[in-house]
C-alpha cells in the first residue's frame, strides 16, 4: 500500500513528465506546490531526493533503454527529437557527472571559507 507521500511524489512526477511531453519545462517545483508541498520543499526539489522519485525514474527511463536509444542516435543521421528526449532523460537521472563535479567543487570552496 502506498503512503500519501508516495502518492504525492508520483503525482508530481507524472505531471512534470506530462509537461515535458507537451513541450514545456518540467516545472517540478511548481508541480510540488500544486500537490501541497511547502515553498521551501519545492525550492529545494525535495521530491527528487526520495527513493520513490528514483524508482519512478528507473521504471520510466530504464538504463538499458537509454543505452539502446543512445546507440540508435549514434548510428542515425537526423533524430533531433529523440536526441532531446534522451538528453532530458539523462538529465533527470543525473547521469551527467559534470554537474556533480561542480557541486563538489562548490562544497569544497565553502568548506575552505568556513574552515571546516
Amino acid at each position: 500500500m502506498k503512503t500519501l507521500s508516495e502518492v504525492k511524489i508520483k503525482k508530481v512526477f507524472e505531471n512534470s513528465l506530462a509537461n515535458v511531453r507537451a513541450g514545456k519545462m518540467a516545472n517540478v517545483s511548481g508541480e510540488m506546490l500544486k500537490a501541497g508541498y511547502s515553498k521551501s520543499s519545492a525550492r529545494a526539489l525535495k521530491v527528487k531526493q526520495t527513493k520513490t522519485w528514483q524508482q519512478l525514474l528507473d521504471s520510466t527511463f530504464p538504463d538499458d533503454r537509454l543505452a539502446e536509444v543512445h546507440s540508435e542516435l549514434l548510428n542515425s543521421s537526423d533524430q533531433r527529437v529523440k536526441k532531446e528526449a534522451l538528453h532530458m532523460a539523462y538529465q533527470l537521472k543525473d547521469k551527467y557527472p559534470a554537474s556533480k563535479t561542480k557541486v563538489m567543487q562548490l562544497n569544497a570552496e565553502l568548506n575552505d571559507l568556513t574552515g571546516e
